[in-house]
């Protein structure tokens, strides 16, 4: 038999989603551009702010837009082809993708962390410990994009001081995924839990403790695995 299934309706807010892209890529809201208040938005759409507030998250999400505090929402200053890539798009996660992500990186994570700390060298720990600083300085800003970039190269360090080639190649291999992942994840959750988690494991990795190192992934992906589970009831 065909595996076909009946065409489900869109969502308004992935309607609102595509007209905000819209008006971005043809630069009817140009690099810099405040958006509207999302009041203002849900008026000229004629929906509401939650379809409004989700679309937007989403856009913040792949890095199109960015929210500034007590300044609005603005279009971020990137090259225009971002905007074009379908690819792109198809990195917003559902609570279902993030689950499954989650899962798969308790499995690669812990071992990356359990070589780093094995592995570590001096300067290895430094660098480490610089982004560490870097993602103290975006959570006292509450500034999630620079934030989630931070996330993503604290991991990807630690992956490159496991000095197992296998492990760095799988992380820049999925970069776009974990990046969109973990702005999905900071967004939803927010950061207080990750930088103190973040923390732990620099420590774990400065004692050279691979025992440590791992438990706190875990501890971390499993944390963050029951939040999501949440957002699923």
């Amino acid at each position: 038999m065909f595996n076909i299934k009946p065409i489900e309706k869109r969502s308004v807010s992935e309607e609102v989603f595509d007209q905000i892209k819209d008006n971005i890529v043809k630069q009817i809201w140009s690099p810099g551009d405040k958006l509207p208040s999302e009041n203002h938005l849900a008026e000229m759409f004629e929906v509401s702010r939650v379809s409004i507030r989700t679309a937007i998250h989403k856009l913040i999400a792949l890095g199109i837009l960015e929210s500034r505090n007590g300044e609005g929402t603005f279009v971020r200053q990137i090259n225009t082809g971002i905007y074009l890539n379908s690819f792109t798009q198809m990195l917003v996660l559902e609570p279902h993708d993030i689950l499954e992500l989650l899962e798969f990186r308790k499995g690669i994570e812990r071992l990356s962390c359990e070589l780093a700390a094995e592995r570590a060298t001096q300067q290895d720990i430094e660098t480490l410990e610089k982004i560490v600083g870097n993602m103290k300085n975006s959570y006292s800003e509450n500034d999630v994009s620079k934030f989630t970039m931070d996330d993503f190269n604290f991991h990807m360090c630690i992956a490159k001081m496991s000095k197992n080639s296998v492990v760095e190649n799988v992380q820049m291999l999925l970069k776009d995924h974990i990046i969109a992942h973990f702005s999905e994840m900071n967004t939803k959750l927010g950061l207080d839990l990750n930088i103190e988690n973040h923390i732990k494991i620099l420590e774990a990795i400065k004692v050279h403790d691979p025992k440590a190192a791992s438990f706190y992934i875990e501890e971390s992906l499993d944390r963050s695995i029951e939040k999501v589970k949440e957002l699923e009831k």
